[in-house]
């Protein structure tokens, strides 16, 4: 009864940012200042709402355009922040006030880098304002005691919109309503805060990242029906479906996510084949580009059946089906899409000063390598070497692979100090200390190979658990790897490999 007083009373007295945001086609927009933060407080639960300084959604150009164009306006920005001790949920609700002529489903709308959309797309909420014909749900969210979330707005008119627009105008106001609420055991929090109390197979690394490692870590989780494992918690980009990796840095948001692997392989799949003519038939190593890359975020994302996958040079090929081992669609909210460092180490592979140097092939080294501007095509010409495909650092995508680095890292028990002073083409003795290393197994990792006179090559780990190269066209085991949404939260223990009793997500 307290908590449904303290939400109607909230909901009484809704919280409204007092600044109308219009557009007028081939006109003018308007923007009224407010000075002041707009404070709503009911005994401890207090939301505030604040304009960002000289923040204004830019209405110069207030006729119709393409979103790309669009997305490039100046945002309003504002802030919401809990200032008390109680965890809250609210709404970000634009209202449509009854001075609106034009017709809303010509209204395009952008809240923080998320896909642009049609403001009658967004869901439909209870109005607050007297003034206002219609609300419509932008954001939700929840700020834990002293957060703060900041947004930023962005609209424009549609550019299917025509002549029946000019001198028409879209007029509304912000609303945040908010309740009391629990916070949500978000995933990647969560195992966070689980290091302090498992030192023996769990670390923080030196770039901040949570890793789980050891022979066999309590880090199952059951996820598509069937067993994963947690790799760690690990930053990076999420982003919106339009978003390139050219563009990754204004258009996606930097965040913590889990980053998990599936349990076992899907099959043994080339990483990438090619014409005989091409590379001399062994495959492009560029992941953009690359068969697997297709295979994993095609046809396995989407559970096809009947595909085309290559498993040998000359564009070898069989038939493959994932209509049952596929990402089922009702997990697909909770795949993150995300940036992938496609980046290589910095040297020659063919060179033994580069595979057994811990400077150019440890850990670090990989994992520095890896999110840097080296590719794996550093040959210029040879029958190995005469592809014409530009190479790439950065890909965004859902479903990928492990680094090498992943490996790498993953060394526990008391051979982690020594291990990552190697080389990791030295790790075989260190192979035994990992859960990601699979005995009698070839797994593929994302990492193209430098090689002086090749541009076919590709990393994996070794069955005997050293990490090396091979051409691209062969048949290795291919395990999935994602990274979780922001908002997925979890429950459980981690234990069991039947994943009975494994770690438990929703979204």
């Amino acid at each position: 009864m307290n908590k449904k007083i303290i939400i109607l009373s909230f909901l009484a007295t809704a919280l409204t940012i007092a600044i109308g945001i219009g557009i007028s086609y081939a006109y003018w927009g308007q923007r009224e200042q407010q000075e002041n933060p707009n404070i709503v407080q009911t005994g401890c639960f207090k939301i505030e709402l604040e304009e960002t300084v000289d923040s204004t959604i830019n209405m110069e150009a207030a006729y119709p355009m393409y979103d790309e164009d669009g997305e490039k306006l100046a945002p309003y920005i504002f802030k919401v922040t809990n200032t008390c001790t109680v965890y809250a949920n609210y709404s970000v609700n634009l209202e449509r006030l009854n001075t609106t002529t034009i017709d809303t489903s010509l209204i395009k709308v952008q809240i923080n880098n998320e896909e642009p959309k049609l403001y009658s797309a967004y869901q439909s909420a209870t109005k607050i304002l007297e003034d206002a014909t219609e609300s419509r749900t932008l954001a939700t969210g929840g700020v834990g005691p002293e957060e703060s979330v900041t947004y930023n707005l962005r609209l424009w008119i549609d550019s299917t919109a025509g002549n029946e627009t000019q001198r028409q105008t879209f007029a509304s106001k912000i609303v945040i309503t908010a309740v009391a609420g629990v916070e949500p055991i978000y995933a990647a929090k969560y195992i966070e805060n689980l290091v302090e109390e498992n030192p023996d197979t769990m670390v923080i690394d030196e770039y901040g990242n949570t890793r789980y490692i050891g022979t066999n870590p309590q880090n199952y989780v059951k996820f598509n029906g069937e067993s994963w494992r947690i790799i760690g918690v690990f930053k990076t980009y999420e982003c919106p479906e339009s978003a390139t990796a050219r563009d990754y840095d204004t258009k996606c948001s930097e965040q913590k996510l889990l980053k998990l692997i599936r349990a076992d392989s899907i099959g043994n799949y080339s990483w990438d084949s090619s014409l005989s003519s091409v590379n001399s038939g062994y495959g492009v190593n560029e992941w953009r580009l690359a068969d697997l890359n297709t295979l994993l975020n095609d046809y396995y994302y989407n559970s096809k059946e009947n595909q085309t996958c290559y498993n040998s040079n000359n564009n070898g090929h069989t038939t493959c089906s994932f209509n049952t081992t596929g990402i089922k669609e009702e997990n697909h909210d909770m795949i993150a899409n995300v940036l992938w460092y496609t980046g290589t180490i910095d040297g020659d592979w063919s060179q033994s000063s580069t595979r057994d140097s811990v400077e150019k092939a440890g850990a670090k080294a990989f994992y520095e390598g890896e999110r840097s501007d080296k590719t794996g095509k550093i040959c210029q010409d040879g029958s190995y070497c005469n592809d014409s495909e530009s190479r790439s650092t950065k890909w965004i995508g859902k479903v990928g692979l492990m680094y090498p680095s992943d490996y790498g890292y993953s060394i526990g028990n008391d051979q982690r100090e020594a291990c990552l002073a190697k080389s990791l083409y030295s790790y075989s003795s260190c192979a035994s200390s990992s859960w990601l290393f699979m005995s009698g197994t070839y797994q593929w990792t994302i990492t193209p190979v430098p090689y002086g006179s090749y541009a076919n090559a590709a990393f994996y780990v070794h069955s005997s658990g050293r990490v090396s190269d091979t051409y691209a066209d062969i048949a290795f085991a291919v395990r999935p790897v994602v990274y979780l949404k922001s908002n997925v939260s979890i429950v459980g223990d981690g234990t069991g490999e039947s994943g009975e009793a494994a770690y438990q997500l929703s979204a």
